[in-house]
């Protein structure tokens, strides 16, 4: 699935003037809650530099103090969500939107959080009403974009994404997104044109190449593609699916061993997937020179996720090849019982 560009780079709210919030009166403890202020502005700090577990601590102090500003909720939500603690996130970005019914980040924020949970029409009912209390909010046309395209409504996905471009000529986001729609549609061409601009505008996003990458092998254009996973993998070292995509680019050029190569280093980065160790199997299978460790591979796969259809597929071809017919007749059965569109299995 491709990686889709959810909050956007942001940090959370610091408060420069709290004077207009009763921050002279004092808790039973002592302590003015002023500096509830105080301590949201250190977590501020603190979540930037990627330190969230102090960030939530002193978040959670500037609400002990002062429970009624929906800044605080929100922005304990934003640092959860960078945790990805969406269920806390959700929680706290609720009460932000209880505390304050109409606060846009708030709302365009859960949308965000429910997006990541796989709940699409409750963010389209968030980016809905982002829409109806701020017309010009690109971000939250992108975001209701990328809800329609993971309900498989391309068509109004690109309509909003068209939108927030409107809006903001030089959302990076917004241009990468429409291009993963177009995608989704077969419309490769007008992907690459996408994502294109997408780098240019975001040049340091690795998925931004890993998924022009992708565009370029569905159209064959294996070296074109295998640049672009250069290029990704150059700025995010330890992307797995980098790795996976350009094996099977040089896979499908015929050059096992640099395949291999490429899916030893994504099984290094992600030791517990089913489907590479599947991938590793297959291409060792193709050219029949390492049956044994092909099948190793298979039974890996098999051992991490028994009911996967592609692995008995790839170990069907593994056994024909090893001359064990019966055993692959097996296989062929079984993957046929999970998934009956396998296509070497039929």
């Amino acid at each position: 699935m491709p990686t889709r560009t959810t909050i956007e780079a942001r940090s959370t709210i610091r408060v420069e003037n709290a004077t207009s919030r009763s921050t002279t009166t004092t808790r039973r403890s002592g302590i003015p809650q002023n500096y509830a202020v105080a301590y949201n502005n250190r977590a501020w700090a603190y979540n930037n530099k990627g330190e969230y577990a102090r960030a939530i601590a002193d978040y959670t102090k500037a609400i002990a103090l002062r429970g009624d500003d929906p800044i605080f909720f929100n922005n304990r939500g934003e640092t959860n969500f960078n945790l990805d603690d969406h269920m806390h996130a959700i929680t706290d970005f609720e009460k932000a939107i209880t505390l304050d019914p109409d606060f846009v980040r708030a709302i365009r924020n859960r949308g965000y959080a429910y997006q990541d949970s796989d709940k699409a029409d409750l963010t389209l009912a968030d980016f809905n009403r982002v829409i109806k209390l701020k017309p010009d909010d690109a971000a939250a046309y992108n975001g209701r974009g990328n809800a329609f395209d993971t309900k498989g409504d391309y068509d109004r996905a690109i309509v909003d994404f068209d939108q927030a471009i409107k809006l903001d000529p030089n959302y990076g986001a917004a241009f990468y997104d429409r291009a993963v729609a177009y995608a989704d549609k077969g419309n490769y061409d007008q992907a690459i044109t996408d994502y294109s601009r997408a780098i240019e505008l975001m040049p340091d996003y690795a998925p931004g190449y890993n998924q022009r990458g992708l565009a370029y092998s569905e159209k064959k254009h294996y070296r074109r593609a295998i640049d672009d996973f250069d290029n990704a993998i150059k700025r995010r070292p330890g992307y797995p699916g980098a790795f996976v995509n350009r094996g099977t680019a040089y896979r499908r050029l015929g050059q096992y061993s640099r395949a291999i190569e490429d899916y030893n280093q994504a099984i290094k980065l992600r030791p517990n997937d089913s489907s590479v160790c599947d991938i590793r199997c297959w291409t060792r299978a193709l050219p029949g020179t390492a049956l044994d460790i092909a099948l190793a591979d298979c039974n890996e796969a098999l051992r991490l996720k028994p009911k996967n259809g592609s692995a008995l597929e790839s170990r069907c071809l593994v056994r024909v090849k090893m001359g064990e017919p019966m055993n692959a007749i097996e296989d062929f059965s079984a993957a046929l019982k999970i998934d009956a569109k396998l296509s070497y299995a039929l």
